[in-house]
């Protein structure tokens, strides 16, 4: 039964986790600018695989924590490690803890895998759509007076499994995407990022 909770909670932190951390454009640090996240414009605010991993596992471990305090047992979060193989999370550590059930002890090992509803890398797949149409975003020169969030978004061909909302304003596009799957506990995953016209050779460095 520990072992149970101890992977519906990584199910449910995992997808807090996202939630989280794709509002903010995938960065902890503060890089704002027009309201939004603009990563990629100094080294705190780049992303890559290894980052982007880091960042998820760091805001997971928010979430994770507070479950694992409430289970008991005297494992915390620091006794993980963690990776991602292919769609699913794997927690793993060498600390065992005691469950005592009618008066008897049961000491195991609380590893855990847990499918993700949304692998947190696949951030770098809806990235590269951003990527991919370089040229049509530097052509388009809608600014901020321009009041429809749709006209990029036809422009460009912009799609697939996000609905997307993009606005121009100077050199900086701004981007809000939404997920089309609901995601258990959280709902659909929010993404809103922005980019400078100047940052595309960092993000094909960094992400292609």
């Amino acid at each position: 039964m520990f072992n149970f909770n101890v992977e519906k909670a990584a199910k449910i932190s995992s997808n807090k986790a996202v939630k989280d951390l794709f509002i903010d454009g995938g960065v902890l640090n503060d890089c704002r600018s027009e309201g939004y996240n603009l990563i990629f414009s100094k080294n705190e605010c780049i992303l890559d695989k290894n980052i982007l991993f880091n960042n998820f596992i760091e805001k997971f471990g928010e979430h994770f924590n507070k479950y694992l305090d409430r289970l008991g047992g005297g494992i915390n979060r620091h006794d993980y490690s963690y990776k991602i193989e292919g769609d699913k999370l794997i927690g793993y550590t060498e600390e065992y803890v005691e469950f005592v059930n009618n008066g008897l002890s049961y000491y195991f090992i609380p590893n855990f895998t847990v499918n993700l509803d949304y692998n947190p890398l696949d951030f770098i797949e809806l990235l590269k759509q951003v990527i991919d149409r370089e040229e049509c975003l530097q052509s388009i020169h809608y600014n901020e007076l321009v009041d429809d969030e749709s006209k990029i978004v036809n422009e460009c061909g912009f799609g697939g499994d996000y609905m997307w909302r993009i606005n121009k304003r100077e050199d900086k596009l701004l981007f809000d995407a939404t997920g089309n799957e609901e995601l258990t506990f959280v709902g659909k995953i929010d993404f809103s990022f922005a980019i400078s016209l100047n940052s595309f050779k960092l993000l094909k460095e960094n992400l292609l």
